[in-house]
């Protein structure tokens, strides 16, 4: 997708996968606040996807496309991107929060992590990082002594332990020391 086609315009220079991972991006702020949210099946739907954990997932590889190449594209799309894309996204994963310890959650923080560095706000990564549900009460709280994921399940544990890499990952600009958390290297 937009990530791999970012990926490429960076690396090599390409400028067919710089225009390709624009027109996807600017797809998605064409046609996001469209989307309704997923029927009543899903606890906590998504828009762009089924639920929201697939919406955080789904938004990650997007705000990194976007990130690693806004300085090339034109400021009427930038605005465009962030407007209509990127602070909805975040928006509508913020509203279907768990507010609770959980994997999912994990996930959440991660994409909301993403966005709040993209786009400098500084009240998202709080939200993300140091909130009550946050990277930090997630990793509090949610990994055993034993450095095992609370949910009990190897699949979990590392399902939560990539949503969690992934936040490191993304806040490692302004919060290099995330990774050196020692409950995080237990897991």
């Amino acid at each position: 997708g937009a990530w791999i086609l970012a990926l490429n315009a960076h690396a090599y220079g390409d400028e067919v996968s710089r225009a390709q991972a624009v027109d996807i991006l600017c797809g998605y702020a064409e046609r996001y606040r469209s989307y309704r949210p997923a029927d009543g099946r899903a606890r906590k739907p998504g828009r762009a996807t089924f639920q929201s954990l697939d919406e955080a997932v789904w938004l990650l590889p997007l705000v990194r496309a976007y990130d690693l190449l806004r300085d090339r594209i034109d400021t009427e799309r930038c605005q465009r991107i962030e407007r209509d894309l990127l602070r909805p996204a975040a928006d509508h994963i913020r509203c279907q929060r768990f507010e609770s310890i959980h994997n999912i959650e994990c996930w959440h923080n991660a994409a909301l992590a993403a966005v709040g560095l993209c786009l400098d706000d500084a009240e998202l990564v709080h939200t993300a990082l140091d909130g009550e549900f946050g990277f930090l009460h997630q990793l509090e709280e949610g990994v055993r002594a034993d450095g095992l994921w609370w949910e009990g399940s190897l699949s979990y544990h590392y399902y939560a332990t990539a949503a969690l890499l992934t936040t490191t990952q993304v806040a490692e600009p302004v919060r290099s020391s995330l990774i050196e958390c020692p409950r995080l290297q237990r897991m």
